[in-house]
């Protein structure tokens, strides 16, 4: 990353040339594979010095070269900032069904409200090999499509939302995830409420053995099984929650949708629709859709410490112990609870330190 410094500014970084140039390639090469036809329109999400060049780039590309009977696709090239007047626009147009965003790698997180004319919503992480690049997409779970949450997506129970699932299906390519926020989310919020007197006790053993841990008073495999059962109490309280697995930027799991026994509307698509440039990709609010939601660190403490308060006191000491602990059980790291979008370069520095 290059630098241009101001005796009265803050520093302002700007990618690289070579940053920029692999971003658009990465974009357009997503953005080849995915065109379709002209009920689709193409999203292309990157940075705001690489939107001009990839723009050029896509109004000379060869499918507008097309003959009119074979459709040509609608391609926009937007940035993150630019990206909810984007889909705003094309909520007036009705000739599109489908919709495929290619989100640059080097963005890490995006937010989406797309209208109930479109039927399929695809999600596509354009990575690329360069310091900037994040490991992970992350579409924030407050995002919509015809008006449902994406971190509630086939959970919900009414009729409406059953028939909703036969006219639309969001899927989700290699690396990317779906933010929740606990607090927010029903699987989760009320889950604290839901311990039992049996559990509550058992929680408290636990909570013992984790503190004699501390002082040398048990073995680190004593430890870590009183941990582990009391993860599992927690998340088990929220019924719709299974799978987890710990990652660098947080707790990913997957919800046990109740309507998996519904005909998403995705079974009837082609084979081309679910494939992209990175592999297959998952359907949303099915069985298969394994490890698609994640909870970011931060997130996940804030709701664990509330959940635990209940049957246990705290002390400033014991619960940053707790916490490396957890972290230490799931990605084998004991060491900070780093932000959920971690970068290469990030990695990169930390291993140098």
């Amino acid at each position: 990353m290059s630098s241009i410094w101001s005796d009265d500014a803050p520093t302002v970084a700007y990618p690289t040339r070579r940053s920029i140039e692999l971003e658009i390639d990465a974009v357009f090469r997503n953005l080849q594979f995915e065109r379709s036809t002209s009920q689709t329109v193409l999203i292309a999400v990157v940075r705001p010095e690489s939107s001009d060049d990839l723009g050029g780039i896509c109004d000379s590309a060869p499918w507008n070269r097309w003959k009119f009977w074979r459709g040509k696709p609608l391609v926009i090239v937007t940035t993150p900032e630019n990206l909810r007047n984007t889909l705003r626009r094309i909520r007036r147009n009705k000739n599109y069904l489908n919709m495929t965003v290619v989100v640059s790698g080097a963005i890490g997180e995006i937010s989406l409200r797309v209208h109930s004319g479109i039927r399929v919503l695809k999600v596509v992480h354009a990575d690329f090999d360069d310091a900037d690049c994040s490991d992970y997409l992350f579409v924030n779970g407050a995002s919509t499509l015809a008006g449902v949450r994406l971190d509630e997506w086939g959970t919900v129970t009414k009729e409406s939302h059953k028939g909703l699932l036969k006219k639309h299906a969001v899927l989700l390519g290699k690396h990317v995830k779906i933010r929740v926020n606990p607090g927010n989310h029903p699987a989760w919020a009320k889950s604290a409420s839901n311990v039992s007197e049996p559990d509550q006790e058992k929680l408290r053993r636990h909570f013992d053995t984790v503190k004699n841990y501390s002082k040398g008073g048990v073995t680190w495999k004593d430890c870590r099984a009183a941990v582990s059962t009391i993860a599992g109490i927690a998340v088990g309280t929220t019924k719709l929650v299974v799978g987890l697995k710990g990652m660098a930027g947080g707790i990913a799991f997957q919800l046990q949708t109740p309507l998996w026994g519904v005909k998403f509307a995705a079974f009837g698509l082609k084979a081309s629709a679910v494939a992209s440039v990175a592999g297959p990709a998952v359907l949303l609010g099915a069985a298969t859709a394994v490890g698609v939601y994640i909870i970011p660190w931060e997130s996940w403490w804030d709701w664990l410490k509330g959940f635990v308060a209940r049957v246990w006191e705290w002390t400033v000491d014991l619960w940053g112990r707790f916490c490396s602990l957890v972290r230490k059980i799931f990605i084998g790291d004991a060491k900070g609870e780093p932000g959920y979008v971690r970068t290469r370069a990030r990695r990169a520095n930390m291993q140098m330190a």
